[in-house]
């Protein structure tokens, strides 16, 4: 499937029972679930396959945090969608999320809407973010981040590293 066929014919939004809406965001990146008043947004890419990251499924938007039923419904209500518009997913697993049993469990039960499981790390990510903005720093690009300007390759590890302890404090690491 071309990249531009990815989003012609397909539903943007669709209606599951139990009140369930889920949509694809700004092109086709992300996921907004909704059942009833309550939505949460879930990390998708398309980009080497069509990749779900279940450390998302944490809290609603309101702040409220999800009930294990609650993840379970998201994750495999997910699932099924995107297999219905887009095809099986790759499931992405932080081996850091505490959850990572729970995701391990609903993909062995969930098999038909799943094409492999991938695993990452907060070290992981972390790393590639760095690289990522090393290598625009080392290109001549000005990096602004929460309106600090960095200068050089030591700023960008403190704010990288601030960063990083602000996104576990936000996950419960």
């Amino acid at each position: 499937m071309g990249i531009f066929n990815i989003f012609r014919g397909k539903a943007k939004v669709k209606i599951l029972p139990d009140n369930v809406k889920i949509e694809f965001g700004f092109r086709g990146e992300n996921l907004t679930y909704q059942k009833d008043d309550r939505k949460i947004e879930l990390q998708f890419t398309w980009t080497d396959g069509f990749k779900i990251y279940p450390d998302d499924i944490k809290k609603w938007k309101d702040g409220d945090s999800l009930t294990e039923q609650e993840k379970e419904a998201v994750f495999v209500d997910t699932l099924k969608f995107i297999k219905s518009e887009r095809g099986k997913s790759i499931v992405v697993i932080n081996i850091d999320d505490t959850s990572k049993d729970l995701w391990e469990k609903l993909c062995s039960e969930n098999e038909s809407f799943i094409e492999k499981i991938e695993y990452t790390s907060d070290k992981e990510v972390f790393q590639f973010k760095r690289d990522y903005f090393f290598q625009s720093f080392k290109r001549g690009n000005k990096i602004i981040m929460n309106d600090k300007e960095i200068n050089n390759e030591e700023d960008l590890n403190i704010l990288l590293s601030n960063l990083e302890d602000n996104f576990r404090k936000s996950r419960g690491r």
